[in-house]
């Protein structure tokens, strides 16, 4: 056998598909992102003054649309909101599991993303424009 045989290749295919993997776990990190930065776009556009049901609101946009991710799960979504801002804060762990692959990885590790949207009333806006 040659060098490039039994050396060179393998660890070459080894690190391409690591890559590859961390590549998908980057793009992951930023779906959980945008779609937290989405569910607290859309409860800053609602006409929802009491503060409960905004709470509601926002939480259960985040889990719908975080439901579905390769690499994430989310463990906790909490939405705090201090007048006109509302903050989600999303808390995850890793859950990978590749079916084709057979590969298999829970990890206790979790992280944490937040997002703050200013909540504005577009018809005070305009009126103020004007």
């Amino acid at each position: 056998m040659t060098l490039e045989a039994t050396l060179i290749i393998p660890w070459t295919v080894i690190i391409i598909l690591a890559t590859i993997f961390y590549l998908f776990y980057l793009y992951n990190c930023c779906v959980v992102r945008q779609d937290g930065y989405i569910a607290a776009l859309r409860a800053s556009q609602q006409s929802i003054e009491n503060e409960s049901e905004l709470v509601e609101y926002t939480s259960s946009q985040a889990v719908k649309l975080l439901e579905n991710q390769l690499y994430e799960y989310v463990q906790n979504v909490e939405v705090s909101i201090s007048w006109p801002e509302i903050r989600l804060d999303i808390t995850g762990g890793m859950d990978m599991y590749i079916n084709g692959l057979g590969i298999l990885k829970n990890t206790e590790e979790s992280r944490s993303t937040s997002v703050a949207v200013r909540k504005s009333d577009p018809v005070r806006e305009l009126r103020l424009r004007h």
